[in-house]
């Protein structure tokens, strides 16, 4: 028989982390196709991350004092994270995309320079035409001036375009340009600046296409979707603007809500499944929603591009509002386990982080968060790096592709098996396992990198499967050890917020300069001796009895209740639970 609380909790992670797979890589592309700056990115990103340091343990304290609540925000969270997403379709570009009423065009071999003074000698020059008559239906006008047959017609390729620089915006390039009514898209690179305020450009097309022919008598101009300008002040800075705002405000609604929801989830998966012991098989549809919409995601951005350069990444917005809006649906059935009050939430709360045994928890956890973004985010870095200008390069959807689809399988297994392997062998020795995994992972990593051939990374990653598939549940399942009754949706907070937050925001500040200073696979020896370290410190710990003895069985219980000061009585009715 189908035990209706779980099913509905697997339904929930499924439509959860699909959601949020379905945007994860594409919500940085999207802003900045608004017209933001990596800078305005960077600031914005660290304003959010200790807006959600500080405001998230507060809501899941003030959730723990008042268990009543926490249905109704378990379900707000949700609603939130998908009104937000929906609404970020609908924000207008923070600065206006490169618009020009007027442009000129001539051969690639043209030496355009030479032609004029001053701008006033633009068009005069039959080698010099203006792009409205160039793309006329007079064949003879788009034929090359040596033979007018019509195989000679050009190829966008075969010109450069001449566009004025518009006082300080000077154009560096532009993405998806479309002049007139055409149906092509163009992608404007700068090559050269003119006097009097003018650049070229060089131009290409998708599959090489030809100039088209326009029957159109009126003045048509050139219009792009996306530019990027040799100066950022450009249009004024967007922090000036209503849009850039709005947008801001409603990414850090998603994004708070999007972790609130995580540990929310975690928590009130905890406390229904109690001593059942499956957490693991609950969090693991999680992990199938990420592998199957991420793919997904990509294959329907890619079909919906056409032939334009970039991606229309509102549609990816698209998909999570849609499987948010059904994640509400089912968030509303489920049923969040009543949980006695604890009258000492925060008095707890301090004693728990001011517990030494608590505080190199969320310290280990910290370090596994950290090695593992770094080894997702730059181990794709790392099979393009291989792959381009090599035979493979034709490869490089495919390996990325495996890649995914390796790391997805390979986790299912340690996830669902996760609560066996801490009942049998004890969160401690695990975390140890955990490390020795990160190790050998990044270390194979830059070892592959350095001497061996491109598919040797995909073999490698099948090490992530212990390092997230077994990693994440672990920090979970630990976390539960160290928490006092009706202190679940607290302490899962603060151990996501060192895993997930302040892994992620950790790993991405260093491995910038490090790259930059390094080098790749330099920086994953760098990393790779970090968590060998970090794996010998952690065993030191160990055997000293540093960490927290209790794995979960009855014979530790006390060791929790000295760290809270929780009565024992009251203790054991929550592990009955």
């Amino acid at each position: 028989m189908i035990n209706k609380s779980t099913f509905l909790l697997k339904f929930h992670y499924f439509l959860l982390f699909g959601g949020i797979a379905s945007i994860q890589d594409y919500g940085i592309h999207y802003t900045m196709l608004l017209g933001a700056t990596l800078a305005n990115m960077s600031t914005l990103g660290i304003v959010i991350l200790v807006c959600i340091l500080l405001l998230k343990p507060v809501l899941s304290m003030a959730v723990d004092a008042f268990p009543r609540t926490r249905r109704l925000l378990f379900v707000c969270t949700v609603v939130l994270l998908c009104t937000s997403a929906f609404f970020m379709i609908y924000v207008p570009s923070f600065k206006n995309p490169p618009s020009y009423s007027t442009a000129w065009v001539a051969e690639e071999d043209v030496n355009v320079s030479s032609l004029w003074n001053d701008g006033s000698d633009i068009g005069q020059d039959d080698s010099i035409k203006d792009l409205n008559d160039f793309q006329s239906c007079n064949r003879t006008t788009q034929a090359k001036t040596r033979n007018s047959s019509y195989s000679e017609y050009f190829r966008w390729s075969q010109l450069q375009i001449i566009l004025p620089n518009n006082d300080t915006c000077k154009l560096q390039e532009g993405a998806d340009c479309k002049f007139g009514d055409s149906s092509l898209y163009l992608l404007l690179q700068r090559t050269g600046d003119l006097v009097s305020g003018y650049s070229t450009y060089s131009v290409s097309t998708p599959g090489n296409a030809y100039v088209e022919c326009s029957n159109s008598t009126s003045q048509s101009s050139l219009h792009c979707s996306r530019g990027e300008y040799v100066s950022g002040d450009c249009g004024g800075s967007v922090v000036y603007t209503a849009a850039f705002w709005g947008y801001a405000v409603l990414l850090l609604i998603r994004e708070f809500t999007t972790t609130t929801a995580v540990s929310f989830t975690d928590a009130v998966t905890l406390d229904t499944v109690g001593t059942q012991r499956n957490y693991g098989w609950q969090r693991l549809w999680g992990v199938v929603g990420w592998g199957v919409m991420g793919p997904l995601a990509a294959a329907i951005l890619s079909y919906y591009k056409g032939l334009a350069t970039v991606k229309d990444h509102s549609k990816a917005f698209t998909i999570a509002s849609i499987f948010w809006a059904a994640d509400i649906l089912v968030s509303c059935f489920i049923k969040a386990p009543e949980v006695q009050r604890n009258e000492a939430v925060w008095s707890e709360t301090k004693r728990l982080l001011s517990n030494s045994k608590f505080l190199l928890f969320l310290f280990f956890s910290l370090m596994s968060g950290i090695f593992n973004v770094f080894g997702d985010i730059y181990g794709h870095i790392l099979l393009w790096q291989m792959t381009i200008g090599s035979p493979s390069a034709a490869f490089l959807p495919y390996f990325s592709l495996a890649l995914v689809l390796i790391r997805f399988l390979s986790q299912l297994p340690w996830m669902y098996n996760a609560d066996k392997l801490v009942k049998k062998f004890g969160a401690r020795k695990l975390f140890s396992v955990i490390f020795i995994a990160h190790t050998l992972r990044l270390g194979l990593n830059a070892a592959v990198g350095q001497w061996g051939p491109v598919w040797g990374i995909l073999i490698v990653e099948i090490v992530d499967g212990p390092v997230y598939g077994l990693g994440y549940p672990l920090v979970v399942l630990y976390a539960r050890q160290f928490t006092p009754p009706g202190l679940t949706n607290t302490v899962q907070s603060l151990a996501n917020n060192a895993y997930d937050m302040l892994g992620f925001a950790i790993a991405s500040a260093i491995s910038a300069p490090l790259m930059s200073s390094l080098g790749t696979i330099p920086m994953f020896w760098v990393f790779t001796f970090s968590a060998a370290v970090t794996s010998a410190l952690h065993l030191i710990c160990h055997l000293c009895g540093a960490l927290l003895k209790n794995d979960g069985s009855p014979s530790g219980v006390e060791d929790v209740l000295q760290l809270t000061g929780s009565h024992g009585e009251e203790f054991h009715k929550s592990e009955d639970r």
